[in-house]
């Protein structure tokens, strides 16, 4: 067998240097990877931690008529601070009540879906032409009055309507551009109602109070 010449054994030893290049590559990626991958694991247990603390200290929890939502103190503050200016970020809030930004973004998320809390743009309707507002006592057919509900809530005027005890059976809040607009939805709308037997119109004046930022007296003692 002849011996390698020269060139041959170059071309050997390159290809072994870039061989053993390539695997120190490939090693020095998987210790990239896991050290990525350790302190990905270490921040989100630095979120989650906090909060399972912070739910172990709580001394009240509230929950509404049917024990569906349960709050605690902390997810009232995020509620009143939310409720002053609804675009504050996460990580200012965590700020203010001392907790990680990721214990802000679970307990908002929580709220959300559980329909606590509600991030939504309120329009002033007197400034969009729609002048005239107006509530709707409502006598109707006790045997159909949660369908004759569904179907006045469906009107576009309508904004508010509860099924109430005392003289009427349901209250209406309604919208309209002014009274011509009203008297349509009175005479061809609402009057329109299967069920809807009679119904007593309270003009508003003026508005002495009107909170879209209701965060709940559950602090009080």
């Amino acid at each position: 067998m002849n011996p390698l010449n020269n060139k041959e054994l170059d071309r050997f030893y390159s290809v072994k240097q870039y061989t053993m290049l390539a695997a120190d590559f490939v090693s020095i990626c998987r210790e990239i990877c896991f050290i990525v991958i350790f302190s990905l694991i270490i921040v989100h247990i630095c979120d989650i931690l906090p909060c399972m603390s912070a739910k172990s200290s709580v001394e009240k929890q509230y929950s509404d008529l049917r024990g569906h939502a349960k709050i605690d103190d902390i997810d009232l503050q995020i509620i009143k601070l939310l409720n002053k200016d609804g675009r504050t970020p996460f990580a200012q809030i965590a700020k203010q009540l001392g907790v990680s930004t990721g214990m802000i973004r679970q307990r908002y998320q929580r709220l959300v879906q559980e329909g606590v809390l509600q991030i939504v743009a309120i329009t002033n309707p007197l400034l969009m032409g729609f002048a005239t507002m107006a509530q709707i006592g409502v006598k109707a057919d006790v045997n159909r009055l949660e369908e004759i509900a569904e179907e006045i809530a469906a009107f576009d005027e309508v904004v508010y309507l509860v099924i109430v005890t005392g003289s009427y059976d349901l209250h209406v809040e309604v919208i309209c551009r002014d009274n011509t607009h009203l008297l349509n939805f009175l005479t061809k709308k609402l009057h329109a109602v299967d069920g809807v037997k009679e119904g007593e119109t309270f003009m508003y004046l003026r508005i002495a109070k009107e909170n879209y930022g209701w965060a709940g007296f559950m602090n009080d003692e």
